[in-house]
């Protein structure tokens, strides 16, 4: 056999234990990442049934599903009539807003609707307030308002 011989028969064997590595390399390689969706996704699939298996969760079953609804259904909880006492007693206390000593003055005021407001060229409907420093000038003004309506009431009679 030829040295030229020789080379070749070496680089079809070395061509050859490439192939036959890289196809158990692939192999390994298949069997490996199927493992690990296994063990991950439960199912072998990418989409198994539970995709947060890496986190922790575990797989739900029908049973426990069942279980829960039969309690749901057959009965509510029962809740314990439970009264608590408290741990300090405290005492009232008179709570004093500093504001018993003031004089109180009071604002009085008339609110009262016109049907016909023409202050503003058209006629509308207003309601319209006045506000008085103490009673005495409320009441003078009320007293000549009366009055006024009166008036005009006898005016529109005739």
């Amino acid at each position: 056999m030829s040295a030229a011989d020789k080379v070749k028969e070496t680089v079809e064997t070395v061509s050859k234990a490439a192939s036959d590595a890289t196809e158990t390399a692939t192999k390994a390689a298949t069997e490996a990442t199927e493992a690990v969706k296994s063990t991950v996704f439960g199912s072998g699939s990418t989409t198994g049934a539970n995709p947060f298996a890496m986190f922790g969760s575990k797989p739900k079953t029908e049973e426990k599903k069942e279980e829960t609804e039969d309690k749901d259904e057959d009965e509510a909880p029962e809740s314990p009539d439970v009264q608590f006492e408290p741990l300090v007693h405290l005492e009232k206390v008179e709570v004093k807003t500093n504001e018993e000593e003031e004089e109180v003055l009071y604002k009085i005021s008339w609110v009262y609707n016109v049907t016909a407001d023409i202050s503003e060229g058209a006629a509308e409907a207003q309601t319209l307030a006045i506000r008085f420093g103490n009673a005495e000038n409320a009441n003078a003004f009320k007293e000549k308002f009366e009055e006024a309506a009166e008036l005009n009431k006898k005016a529109f009679e005739k």
